[in-house]
């Protein structure tokens, strides 16, 4: 981020949770970078929801938050940290506006650059997406209608 900020004006937020085991070094880290960092440890489900609809991009490990960047439509760069968050970045890279980071790349700083510039790029695309009618889109938001409609329906 530091080389990105260099040529791309950068507004992070930071949301981890305030018993995350390195917590103590992303607030240490706000204080060196040459950009402002905010960092929210005490974020509740409301707030995560506007924080994706703010976002122009995400950063995110795949676990459960993908699914939710990937139903609000935020483009995001998932960094699997498990083989079965691995799979499931797999999968939604299929459907939907992500790029995956695998940490086994020999120059990872590189290959962070080169991912978030593909993903700014395609940003106003992404925005377009995300304010448009999502027919025939595979992740709609209306899944839970579905599954109460079908359950209905089976009576």
């Amino acid at each position: 981020l530091v080389n990105l900020h260099k040529e791309l004006s950068i507004n992070v937020n930071i949301i981890i949770s305030s018993l995350a085991p390195h917590i103590n070094e992303i607030y240490s880290l706000q204080k060196k970078l040459p950009f402002h960092i905010n960092i929210h440890d005490d974020c509740d489900a409301v707030d995560m929801a506007n924080f994706m609809l703010k976002a122009d991009i995400a950063i995110s490990a795949s676990g459960f938050t993908s699914y939710e960047l990937v139903c609000m439509h935020v483009p995001t760069l998932l960094i699997p940290l498990s083989d079965i968050q691995y799979k499931v970045a797999k999968e939604l890279v299929k459907f939907t506006p992500v790029h995956i980071l695998d940490f086994k790349t020999k120059n990872i700083e590189n290959e962070i650059r080169r991912k978030v510039f593909n993903i700014v790029k395609l940003t106003e695309f992404y925005k377009d997406i995300r304010n448009q009618s999502h027919e025939g889109f595979y992740i709609d938001g209306k899944g839970l209608q579905r599954v109460i409609q079908y359950l209905m329906d089976d009576k």
